[in-house]
């Protein structure tokens, strides 16, 4: 009897190889759209987290917000004791998404609280590389709780996107996180298009967006 012949042949699996790759093509892109969305979910939720430890850091320091600005004021949370160092707290100082899984700055401290060390023990011990949120510069200190408008902090957007899409977060002090999407700023503000390598200024009086100009990430 004549034996059936079993298996792909080359030109039936260049034909496989051929779909799946058009198949990935296609699908690729709605992945990482959905990967991007997500991150935005996350990091929108490290904000709210970060209000509700000022809120307990207040009530723990008779109604005061930390006395410190830009990324020690973020910090000062972390440093006080007023919110357990886990590694899970830790994560909430850090993007969500290629941000925080590419520093390798953040890597370094995830270990540290894994081996139960605190990698700041002080704000002394606190740099740029702490986290990836910038915060109320000290000088607008006073008005900071002036009205539910005041931003409190934002993603830093230190070199690259902290979110990848262009999103951009705003913790309010009122507790609302605000979120401005680039194509909304680029109409509005006559932004230049989308540029993955060049993230806008989201501190400091040269920021587009007017309402972290009262930010600092130093």
């Amino acid at each position: 009897m004549r034996r059936t012949q079993s298996g792909f042949t080359l030109i039936e699996l260049l034909i496989v190889i051929t779909i799946i790759t058009a198949l990935m093509a296609l699908l690729l892109p709605n992945l990482m759209q959905g990967h991007d969305a997500a991150n935005a979910i996350g990091d929108k939720l490290n904000l709210e987290r970060h209000f509700q430890w000022m809120v307990v850091y207040k009530s723990k320091h008779g109604g005061a917000l930390p006395p410190e600005g830009g990324i020690r004021f973020v910090m000062s949370t972390w440093t006080s004791g007023t919110v357990e160092h886990t590694q899970e707290n830790l994560e909430r100082y850090f993007t969500p998404g290629p941000a925080r899984d590419n520093d390798l700055a953040f890597q370094d401290y995830k270990k540290q609280v894994s081996r139960g060390e605190d990698p700041w023990p002080t704000l002394n011990d606190v740099d740029r590389t702490s986290t990836h949120y910038c915060g109320r510069a000290k000088k607008w200190a006073r008005d900071r709780e002036s009205g539910s408008e005041e931003a409190w902090m934002a993603n830093d957007n230190d070199t690259l996107w902290s979110l990848r899409d262009g999103t951009i977060h705003v913790l309010l002090s009122g507790g609302n996180v605000r979120e401005y999407n680039y194509d909304v700023l680029r109409q509005e503000l006559g932004l230049p298009p989308f540029d993955k390598n060049k993230p806008i200024v989201t501190w400091g009086e040269n920021s587009p967006i007017e309402v972290c100009r009262k930010l600092d990430d130093s």
